[in-house]
């Protein structure tokens, strides 16, 4: 959309679904389970420091090389956390997602953790084991990037009113912009409803 004079006017562009949606991993926070009992290993002091600094510097695939051999030699569970969301960060995949869905199983309280695997899901297009658990942590925790990512497998799997529905409950929680363009995009480009998306865009102006 283009704004010119004083009010809107509708310039329909091409966005790809795959663009809408798209959404930041790190707009969650990483999940920080407790610490292993596990007696350390001799060169693990080294491993943790290098990861950690990869981590830090945003180099998440050298990060996620240390974590992996962390929790390869350790078994403790954090490591494996760790190696998810530095993979997840990262854009590659995990050896680690059924491990995560078992973990899950066990503990389904556990949103942050839930958030992480709807990630992977997302990433692999597995729209409809993304969408189960994206309603599950809607109805966990109500907060509005649960709405925006289940949104998300909506989007891909072309059910584009259903995502609109939850982005706009997004929306109405956070008057995002962000989300806001979401919505007109997809009300414009893919469901024909220009006016509705005008409507949209002159009603946060408004506010």
């Amino acid at each position: 959309f283009l704004l010119s004079g004083c009010s809107y006017s509708a310039k329909v562009t091409q966005v790809s679904k795959e663009e809408l949606a798209e959404y930041n991993p790190k707009d969650f926070s990483a999940p920080s389970p407790a610490h292993s009992s596990i007696e350390r290993i001799g060169n693990e002091d080294d491993l943790i420091i290098q990861a950690i600094y990869y981590e830090m510097n945003g180099n998440y695939k050298k990060s996620n090389y240390f974590y992996n051999i962390l929790f390869d030699r350790t078994g403790d569970m954090e490591y494996m956390f760790r190696e998810l969301t530095t993979a997840l960060y990262a854009g590659i995949d995990s050896k680690n997602v059924s491990k995560l869905e078992k973990f899950i199983q066990n503990n389904p309280s556990n949103i942050q953790l839930k958030r992480l695997l709807l990630s992977f899901y997302i990433n692999k297009r597995e729209n409809e084991k993304a969408k189960k658990i994206g309603l599950e942590l809607i109805s966990q925790s109500g907060e509005a990037i649960d709405y925006e990512l289940n949104a998300s497998p909506n989007i891909l799997s072309g059910d584009y009113q259903e995502a609109v529905n939850l982005l706009s409950i997004a929306y109405n929680k956070t008057y995002n912009e962000d989300i806001l363009t979401k919505i007109t995009i997809l009300l414009a480009n893919y469901l024909g409803d220009i006016d509705g998306a005008i409507s949209r865009l002159e009603n946060h102006r408004k506010m």
